[in-house]
């Protein structure tokens, strides 16, 4: 959901949106109500803030509080005047306009109770909609691992979907899988200084991060933690503008299923790991010297069953 996406609501009809209206592309998460404009106030990301009355204040106090809330990532600031009360001033709304904060002015004609009841209603609408549309997505990568799929065909699915290459890194920056062929001139060269871009960067976990360098298309960058403290990175190159498919959502599930997947190599290389250091171990304790050293080491291999080629020596 999104901020635009309120203009739709009924009891918007009326409202005007007095600033931010760059900022209406700001993702919309859910809604909370303030009673004072407090610079302290706290707030979770992407959170409509609602206000009753525009309580009278110092401006520069105000502008203030509009500066904490864009650093908080607030979604945007709905507020109802009265007819009694002063004008928003100005500089409050250019302080939106120059953060990109949406801020809404509902008028006195609107009751404020069936406005709050008309926003749930749309919250919770949105919320069941991503949720059902996740579970398909999800259901979409699972059933490319239960047909036999690995990371490999994960990636070129969520490529697919999205109309935008993939690929998938470990913690070292070293490919693991792609969508589009390696020898692809102009994906190599975007692959070679995302990894000098990722390092740079403090990326948050399990969350998207948009990268964007100069003259360049914006890449997404989704860090995948897995339960052996081991990461991988799920990028996929390209905005979402090219598909329909709900960008966010579509590298999250794929993320999900591929940190499966990465906690699968891991034990893999863990157990091979495990198997040579048993070999080498049995190797040292129990072979003879190396006199005629090569013949000694395949009869060894052929007693502990790990030689494929022990024909001639029986």
């Amino acid at each position: 959901m999104q901020m635009k996406d309120l203009l739709a609501l009924p009891a918007f009809a009326k409202a005007r949106l007095l600033a931010g209206k760059r900022g209406l592309d700001k993702p919309l998460r859910s809604a909370n109500m303030i009673h004072s404009f407090d610079p302290g106030v706290n707030m979770e990301p992407h959170q409509l803030l609602l206000a009753a009355t525009f309580k009278k204040g110092h401006p520069y106090s105000l502008v203030a509080f509009v500066q904490e809330l864009s650093k908080q990532k607030c979604a945007g600031l709905v507020v109802q005047t009265k007819r009694l009360e002063k004008a928003i001033p100005a500089v409050v709304i250019d302080a939106c306009n120059r953060l990109h904060l949406p801020l809404f002015e509902l008028p006195d004609t609107i009751h404020f109770s069936e406005f709050v009841h008309q926003l749930t209603q749309f919250l919770l609408t949105g919320q069941t909609t991503e949720l059902h549309q996740a579970l398909e997505i999800h259901r979409r990568f699972a059933d490319v691992i239960v047909s036999g799929g690995n990371g490999t065909s994960v990636v070129v699915q969520l490529a697919s979907m999205l109309n935008v290459p993939a690929l998938l890194l470990n913690d070292q920056l070293d490919m693991i899988a792609s969508s589009d062929p390696v020898t692809n001139d102009s994906f190599f060269e975007k692959y070679w200084r995302l990894r000098e871009l990722i390092p740079s960067k403090q990326l948050p976990t399990l969350q998207l991060s948009i990268l964007q360098e100069e003259n360049e298309n914006p890449c997404a960058v989704f860090p995948i933690r897995t339960a052996c403290a081991r990461k991988g990175y799920l990028i996929v190159l390209g905005s979402a503008s090219k598909s329909d498919c709900p960008f966010a959502l579509a590298i999250e599930q794929a993320a999900n299923v591929l940190s499966f997947e990465l906690m699968k190599l891991h034990a893999a290389e863990q157990q091979a790991r495990l198997a040579q250091n048993s070999f080498f171990f049995r190797l040292s304790r129990r072979a003879p010297p190396f006199r005629n050293g090569a013949r000694r080491i395949v009869s060894f291999l052929c007693q502990q069953g790990l030689c494929i080629h022990c024909c001639p020596l029986r």
